[in-house]
């Protein structure tokens, strides 16, 4: 790649609200919004309140502000600022530094067809390609100088936008690529396999990489990073001259402000400098020499401490041997304790730098460390989160990548404790949360309350149904309306034009790739009503996908999901090892039927599930299938009514002496027999301390996929009255195609056309003219074909053979004498060999040439 005289830009931008001229009212009335928020919240307690408010919430979350009202008022005031400002401070900082080409990511608009692009360049001279998002998520927007860079290759893909060309007057070539890389691990390694590159970092955001040969041409390039005022991540500026950006930073620990000997090596160097010249530069000199002197302090003192902490360890190794062998005396105590104080300090000291280092490791902590803040908030009651019954777990808040939901009781206190909360989280890690993007929804409140909770804060009050992660959340989704969504997606992949513009195995491939992965997004979910099933023939892959939700409700007890579904459908009276609340109808409830109807070798698929016994602790005793492939429940139902605890587990029943709890000691007939049956079957068992497994009983490995759920199903079918074509691997998708639709005489001879009440239509042979055209004819006893496939007999050293009909023709080489490799071979020359017959038939009809040509 190469690059001269370029700056980028690359930040995230939201686009959404900007192409129409009615927007601009709209974003006049959330600037009034947004000032109603300051004067809700900080006009009545004033401005000095609000600070003292937050400094607490800090305090019960463990930061302290104390010593930082400044700070702590100057995030106050920033509050309010949204995305709409981005446009202008884009606009801005390109013309303030000259940029040639901006890259802009995450422009989360999925057409930008009538956007006025000028806004973000200034001018009209400017060159511009994008990708549209999906849904929400990406987008991807390059712009340059159109009188100093022309482009004139492009590669779009969801992820990156490539562009190719050459400066204008020097002719150099350069090849940008602007990359918005998706969060799986998988799609990272596939979308480096397509750029081709050598990657060894994948896991960091915002970077500019160069190729190898960028330095030797332009040596005096640098990279600045620009405040982020506006957006999430902060503007990259890459110049290929070089450029006074000032001193480069200098980190100082807060460990080393406690050390002995730091503020003596501060003052001295501060005493020992000396510089005549300007101010500016005296300053900037001053800080230099100090830093230097700070790090000599620093290495001396590193060496002095390694050899402290070695002596420490050594010590307190001899001594522990000399334990091992008699008491310590009263020095050799002394010398121990004071070891294992050295090495406490020592690991305090560090433990102090790690904290501060991964302040600024958003990458890795960023996530964790928010969720840690609204975790501690709740323990200390700045807000409730939504409790759960039946001893489940209380839900505050969910992350995903950087789209949060905040869950909570409706509480004006609360929600403003809430932004206070992320307020802090603002402060001590310099992210901001754009609190003027963010949507408020009310459950069963009225929507005016909301509304007004929502100007407060100078958010948007929103209402169910929503899209969060592209899915519609608070739908009715047994309604065929709205799926919608998966219909316009089908309709806008496969267009008639496309149906017109591509082969027929690309039409095949396209269909496949449409039907495996748009709709798995939303039939993962939900169950699809029967006239969507209906439509678009997607019923197996719908149950596959939902059977999923059952056996990672077994497999994954402890996951939060499952224990929300354990605390809502989990009820005093439900005995099921897949619990169902009929009194709540939504999605849980979807998935268990299907799970318990869907009938699979008649079983329902839900029986393929059977509980692997290891230490028996999460294997429940009765109501799980664990022994057999039925419940003890069900096989002992006498006994079962006699259970004290019916959902014991295994262990607490397998243990010493086999406890049992019956509710009852009279015994009638079949209960002894049941008694009899069930210790008879638990014999067979022995607990080991191993982990407790689940093994899916439609697979011979034991584990559970969809595709083995498919294939399950599949097997259901009958295809005992259906031919089935093997196809040649080695062979392109038309070929295979066309074999399998001359099987079926689908394809346009003038036989099949005639049957079609085709009118005008030559009925003989194109190619011989002494029969009528059929397939049979074509392909077996016109004498041009006969010639052929004895041609290709003797070519292939293989035995004469005469085809009395197509489906003969296609599996002879079954019955040639061939093995192997070989018998692949020939059948790919005679699929070959046909496709070959009816492209020379096609141009004898259309073109005039002869066979002979």
């Amino acid at each position: 790649m190469g690059l001269t005289r370029i700056r980028t830009h690359r930040f995230t931008l939201d686009l959404n609200h900007v192409a129409k001229v009615d927007v601009s009212v709209e974003v006049e009335v959330i600037s009034n919004e947004v000032n109603c928020v300051e004067e809700r919240m900080v006009g009545d307690d004033s401005v000095s309140k609000e600070v003292e408010a937050t400094i607490s919430v800090g305090l019960a979350v463990g930061v302290d502000f104390s010593d930082c009202e400044t700070l702590v008022k100057k995030s106050i005031d920033e509050e309010g600022i949204g995305g709409d400002e981005k446009v202008p401070w884009v606009r801005e900082l390109r013309c303030l530094l000259g940029v040639d080409f901006l890259a802009i990511q995450e422009s989360k608009a999925e057409d930008l067809s009538k956007f006025d692009f000028s806004m973000l360049w200034g001018n009209r001279s400017f060159g511009v390609d994008y990708v549209g998002s999906v849904g929400q998520s990406g987008g991807l927007i390059c712009m340059w100088d159109s009188s100093i860079l022309e482009f004139n290759v492009t590669v779009k893909n969801m992820h990156f936008l490539r562009l190719s060309g050459v400066f204008k007057g020097s002719g150099v070539r350069i090849n940008i690529i602007n990359v918005y890389a998706p969060q799986g691990v998988a799609a990272k390694n596939e979308l480096w396999g397509l750029i081709e590159g050598e990657f060894r970092k994948l896991s960091k955001i915002d970077r500019v990489l160069v190729c190898p040969g960028f330095f030797n041409k332009w040596p005096l390039a640098c990279l600045r990073v620009l405040p982020s005022r506006f957006s999430d991540h902060c503007p990259l500026f890459l110049s290929s001259k070089l450029s006074g950006f000032g001193a480069r930073p200098f980190r100082v620990f807060n460990s080393w402000l406690m050390m002995d000997g730091y503020e003596e090596v501060v003052k001295e160097a501060v005493a020992d400098f000396e510089f005549e010249g300007p101010p500016d530069t005296k300053l900037s000199k001053k800080f230099a020499f100090l830093r230097g002197r700070i790090k000599a302090w620093k290495v001396e003192l590193d060496a002095k401490l390694y050899l402290e902490e070695n002596s420490a360890l050594a010590e307190i190794g001899n001594l522990e041997e000399v334990m091992g062998e008699r008491n310590l005396n009263e020095e050799e105590e002394w010398i121990y304790v004071e070891s294992k104080k050295v090495l406490k300090v020592a690991g305090v000291r560090k433990a102090l730098d790690v904290k501060q280092r991964s302040r600024v490791r958003w990458a890795i902590d960023g996530d964790e460390n928010l969720s840690f803040f609204h975790g501690v908030a709740r323990e200390v009651g700045l807000f409730n989160g939504i409790a759960l019954p039946r001893g489940g777990p209380s839900i505050s808040h969910l992350f995903y990548a950087d789209d949060a939901i905040i869950l909570g009781e409706w509480d004006h206190d609360g929600i403003i404790n809430v932004v206070r909360v992320l307020r802090c989280f603002h402060i001590c890690s310099g992210l901001k949360i754009n609190i003027s993007k963010s949507n408020m929804f009310g459950i069963g409140v009225n929507l005016a309350e909301v509304e007004e909770e929502a100007i407060s804060l100078g958010c948007k009050a929103s209402t169910v149904p929503f899209k969060y992660l592209g899915l519609v959340v608070g739908a009715n989704m047994n309604r065929v309306c709205n799926w919608k969504p998966v219909y316009d997606v089908f309709e806008a992949r496969l267009s008639k034009w496309k149906a017109s513009c591509l082969s027929i195995g690309g039409r095949m491939v396209l269909i496949n790739s449409m039907l495996e992965s748009l709709p798995c997004y939303y039939f993962s979910i939900y169950r699809a009503p029967c006239k969507v099933i209906n439509v678009l023939k997607l019923n197996v892959s719908n149950t596959a996908l939902l059977s999923k939700w059952g056996w990672r409700f077994k497999a994954e007890k402890n996951s939060l999901w499952s224990k929300v579904i354990k605390a809502l459908h989990n009820t005093g009276r439900c005995w099921d090892f897949i619990p169902s609340n009929k009194a709540l109808a939504g999605v849980w409830n979807n998935i268990v039927k299907v799970l318990s109807r869907t009938v699979i070798s008649n079983m329902p698929i839900r029986r393929f599930f059977k509980g692997l016994v290891g230490d028996g602790e999460s294997v429940a005793f009765w109501l799980d299938p664990w022994v057999c492939n039925e419940h003890l429940k069900d096989l002992c139902p006498n006994l079962f009514r006699l259970e004290k605890d019916k959902k014991c587990r295994v262990k607490s029943r397998m243990g010493l002496g086999e406890l049992w709890s019956w509710s009852s000691t009279r015994a009638s007939v079949y209960e002894m027999a049941e008694l009899d049956f069930l210790v008879y079957v638990v014999d067979s068992v022995d607990l080991n301390g191993r982990r407790d497994k689940w093994n899916w009983l439609g697979d011979k490995s034991g584990n559970f996929s969809v595709s083995s759920v498919r294939r399950l199903m599949y097997s259901e079918s009958d295809y005992s009255n259906n031919y089935v074509l093997r196809w040649c691997n080695w062979l392109p998708a038309k070929c295979n195609v066309f074999i399998w639709q001359a099987e079926m005489s689908k394809i346009p001879t003038s036989d099949a056309l005639r049957r079609r009440n085709m009118v005008g239509v030559e009925g003989l042979c194109s190619i011989c003219g002494e029969d009528l055209e059929s397939v049979e004819h074509l392909f077996t006893t016109c004498w041009v074909a006969m010639l052929v496939w004895n041609h290709i007999c003797n070519w292939t050293r293989v035995q004469h053979f005469f085809a009395f009909s197509f489906r003969a023709l296609i599996e002879v080489h079954e019955h040639v004498g061939l093995k192997g490799k070989a018998k692949k071979v020939f059948q790919g020359i005679i699929f070959l060999s046909c496709w070959v017959i009816w492209r020379a038939r096609n141009k004898l009809k259309f073109e005039g040439k002869k066979s002979e040509d």
